[in-house]
């Protein structure tokens, strides 16, 4: 864990000071995210969770801004805010202490995107910070959501979810095109997490079919589109050395109940349908996951999410 903790203030150090990045013009993108096992009809695992990104030129100025390149026009740069929530729950049908642990926690993450138009490459940098545990209350709002749904009963257990610890992650993304024509695209990519939640490594690729615009014109700045609607479909493969959220932090080792017996490869298979118009997007997806631990079920999980571009 401390090989960790050096890896991941080594790669924070690394060229905070370079040269200011260009800027693209419109450059403010407001989105959310909402996800729910409801659609599933299971309570459980993965159970909800909230996230919203504010895109914005004033980001650039974060002190986490990690600049890999040097000045130049053939690429553009995205600077967002973005704040994540999630909770997770055991089997409610099981007993305390046979399944997960209940968990949550609520980051902060300071997000820089370079995308690189000539090679349709993309490299995503995140430094998110935060809390898990009580702290980020969970079981506050859950028993609150339940109690104004019709036929939700209370939940029992949350005075055994993972205590309080600090959350710090740092994340690189790299996305690459692989293929595109006017109603295909593939495209694939490598990513790695450092730290709490998660200390992880995935691949990915995803195809899309439909009308749609480049999966790089972030902004849709040049899109001579005014509609868009497209099918897409994900398959994503995870090395898993830490899940604080069945493991626990890092630095609070006062924790009622963990689990140590992580499935270190993990699978999860995505579905989902995409709409533009405009400047407006909607997205409606489905997750499927294999077994995150040993003794553990695979899980599904649904969502949907919007941006608005000003």
């Amino acid at each position: 864990m401390k090989r960790m903790i050096v890896l991941l203030l080594a790669t924070l150090a690394f060229d905070l000071h370079g040269q200011p990045l260009p800027i693209s013009e419109p450059t403010k993108q407001f989105s959310m995210f909402y996800g729910n096992d409801v659609t599933a009809q299971r309570d459980l695992y993965f159970t909800n969770g909230w996230a919203f990104e504010y895109i914005h030129p004033v980001f650039s100025k974060s002190p986490f801004n990690i600049n890999f390149f040097k000045k130049s026009e053939s690429f553009e740069v995205f600077h967002s805010l973005r704040l994540i929530y999630d909770v997770f729950t055991p089997d409610l049908h099981k007993e305390l202490f046979t399944d997960r642990p209940f968990s949550a926690y609520i980051l902060l993450g300071s997000k820089h995107q370079y995308v690189i138009h000539k090679s349709k490459l993309r490299l995503t940098s995140e430094l998110q910070v935060g809390v898990i545990g009580e702290a980020a209350a969970a079981a506050t709002l859950q028993n609150a959501l339940h109690h104004i749904m019709p036929g939700a009963d209370p939940i029992n257990g949350w005075e055994t979810q993972i205590k309080n610890d600090i959350a710090i992650n740092y994340h690189f993304q790299l996305d690459k095109q692989f293929f595109r024509n006017e109603v295909a695209e593939i495209t694939g990519g490598a990513s790695t997490s450092l730290g709490t939640p998660y200390t992880k490594a995935d691949l990915y690729t995803m195809l899309r079919l439909g009308f749609m615009e480049d999966y790089f014109n972030r902004l849709n700045t040049s899109s001579q589109k005014a509609w868009q609607l497209y099918i897409f479909g994900e398959v994503k493969g995870s090395y898993v050395l830490h899940n604080a959220t069945i493991q626990g932090g890092l630095l609070n080792a006062f924790n009622i109940y963990i689990r140590n017996d992580l499935s270190p490869f993990v699978m999860d298979f995505q579905l989902g349908v995409g709409s533009v118009y405009k400047n407006f997007g909607l997205n409606f997806g489905q997750h499927f996951l294999t077994k995150e631990f040993d003794a553990g079920n695979s899980h599904s999980w649904g969502y949907f999410s919007f941006y608005i571009n000003h």
